[in-house]
């Protein structure tokens, strides 16, 4: 940084220097600047080799300048040579001196600012290699997790191709046994079914990410002796397999994945971490048939392929490897049984995530052609007017015309697909949810539903924007308020790390300080280091 200062300082001298010459002397430093008016073009006895190369590179080749072929720099030389003579006087006004300050003043903030960037030192371009070999690397790991992308997504068609094959020889097998099956009970008991249900692999229904497969494939209840009677809590069963082959099964509690998260905060400072989704509530009364701590399996499953995305280096970490294959277990007939369970149940959704997006495929194919022609109605002389005059005149969806509602249709399904990966299939679908609660709480329907009524779009558009954006009383506004609670659960977590690092410095005035400064007004902050 001082280094970048030094130079940026440097240049400022130099360039003014040759400014004021040019300003004081301008007959003799013409030759200097090169090009039309000196011939020999020599630049190393330039005295002002600075606006020599802004001369001959921007303002010679300049087309406006190119096309007089020559004739015009003999003519301003002329020209020049006779102002000379002449001897006029300086006599100007007060504000047209301070004008000619000014603009000087910017052509030199500018002129410096153009030559700190493109000359470097000897650590810039260092530093600038090292980025660019940091830059390639980064693209070819970008490639190699396409490819393995790629490779997953495969994988997961062949096992809902095998899901539905299974589905469809059970199916089969029911009829066969159905036809089959002898009246006589101890007969029956005779002769016990050949077809077995399939038993999934727990590490089958997850994804490979930078060699690392993981998979949260169930929740065990482990009960823990207190002083007075024994507290039963829930331990999330993690199946993760490594690119040599090796698996293994651990159990860890909740707060494990929180001493987890603040590790890796602490060993890749510079790495921003997906804050740990919080517990879910269950609800009085509710029914116990559902599978316990299902929505926390799945946000934590969601959570750890965040991690594993972040970088290679958190997979490889000591932290992250040791999670994950620390104190392994062996699993009891009633884990595995509940293992099953929930594989089935990721079976199920898997198959009707490939069965939803299967018809919504379908169905844009189907209306693909027709989108077409709705695109070339628009683009022909009048198509927007037709378009905004159907919308205005007609307020029926069924009585619109059959190029609109298949517009229509097609964005209901587009508008369905994003809504079921978003809050359903994807893992992250329970912290989805939770936010959009959030924001639906404190969103003002009635208040936007009187607004909407106002005939005038500039006035609506108004107070949609005074709705959101007012500041009562020096108060937040809504749009704060909505931000704020969405991000209350990360603001926590910085709130927590800032109150450990202010006891680790355990000095109030130096903390102050720099509270002071962060919370302090942009142009105290430019006052202290201003722009570049």
């Amino acid at each position: 940084m001082q280094e970048h200062y030094l130079k940026k300082y440097l240049f400022s001298v130099l360039i003014n220097k040759e400014l004021n010459r040019l300003q004081k002397h301008p007959y003799e430093t013409l030759p200097n600047l090169g090009g039309p008016f000196d011939l020999k073009d020599e630049h190393a006895n330039s005295t002002t080799p600075f606006l020599r190369y802004l001369f001959e590179s921007v303002v010679v080749p300049f087309p406006f300048l190119t096309s007089t072929k020559g004739a015009l720099w003999p003519k301003l030389q002329i020209f020049m040579e006779e102002w000379a003579k002449i001897e006029a006087g300086n006599g100007v006004e007060r504000e047209e001196i301070i004008r000619r300050k000014r603009i000087k003043n910017k052509g030199e903030r500018t002129m410096v600012l153009m030559y700190s960037l493109a000359i470097k030192t000897v650590e810039q371009r260092a530093r600038e290699k090292q980025d660019m070999l940091l830059r390639q690397q980064r693209i070819k790991d970008e490639r190699l997790q396409q490819q393995q992308q790629q490779k997953e997504e495969e994988e997961v068609q062949e096992r809902l191709d095998q899901i539905k094959l299974d589905i469809d020889i059970t199916r089969d097998n029911k009829h066969l046994r159905a036809a089959d099956e002898p009246s006589d009970p101890q007969q029956q008991q005779g002769h016990p079914s050949q077809s077995r249900s399939r038993s999934a692999s727990p590490a089958m229904y997850s994804i490979v990410i930078h060699g690392v497969r993981i998979n949260v494939v169930g929740v065990r209840a482990v009960k823990e002796k207190k002083h007075v009677r024994e507290h039963e809590h829930a331990e999330f069963i993690i199946s993760s397999r490594f690119a040599d082959g090796q698996e293994f099964v651990v159990a860890r509690r909740y707060r494990r994945f929180k001493r987890l998260y603040h590790t890796l905060r602490r060993e890749f400072p510079k790495q921003e971490f997906p804050v740990l989704p919080s517990k879910s509530v269950p609800k009085a009364g509710s029914s116990r048939s559902m599978a316990t701590r299902e929505k926390d399996r799945i946000s934590l499953r969601g959570y750890l392929h965040n991690l594993a995305k972040v970088s290679q280096e958190v997979v490889d970490s000591r932290a992250f490897v040791a999670f994950l294959t620390q104190d392994p277990i062996d699993l009891t007939e009633e884990e595995l049984r509940d293992v099953q369970t929930r594989v089935a149940t990721d079976e199920h959704r898997m198959a009707q995530q490939a069965k939803f997006d299967h018809e919504v495929a379908k169905k844009v194919d189907e209306l693909d052609e027709q989108l077409k022609e709705v695109k070339l109605d628009l683009l022909q002389p009048g198509g927007v007017s037709r378009l905004f005059s159907a919308l205005r005149h007609i307020d029926d969806v069924n009585n619109l015309p059959p190029l609109y509602q298949t517009v229509f249709e097609w964005g209901c399904m587009s508008f369905a697909s994003t809504l079921y990966h978003v809050f359903t299939s994807s893992d992250d679908a329970t912290l989805n949810f939770t936010q959009l609660k959030r924001t639906h709480m404190l969103m003002p329907y009635r208040a936007m539903w009187a607004i909407l009524k106002i005939s005038n779009p500039m006035a609506m558009m108004k107070g949609i924007m005074d709705l959101f954006l007012a500041q009562p009383f020096g108060s937040r506004s809504l749009m704060q308020r909505i931000i704020s609670g969405n991000m209350q659960e990360v603001v926590s977590e910085y709130k927590k790390e800032i109150s450990e690092i202010e006891e680790d410095i355990d000095d109030p005035s130096l903390c102050e300080k720099i509270r002071n400064y962060v919370y302090a007004p942009r142009s105290v902050i430019n006052q202290i280091f201003p722009d570049d």
